[in-house]
């Protein structure tokens, strides 16, 4: 399955994809005041805890 591109640096290169339930980043989300990617993360997860096991 192809990635979904959700942030690009500067210049234009992915550095923030996701593909299903797989997140993947280029940088340490924790240490920058923007919590999009933390708050994209709590619904991932709330997502995959009401799928039928």
């Amino acid at each position: 399955p192809r990635a979904e591109v959700l942030a690009r640096d500067p210049d234009g290169h992915p550095v923030a994809v996701r593909s299903g339930r797989v997140l993947a980043t280029a940088f340490h989300p924790e240490l920058t005041a923007d919590r999009r990617l933390h708050r994209l993360l709590v619904q991932m997860v709330g997502e995959e805890a009401r799928r039928p096991a």
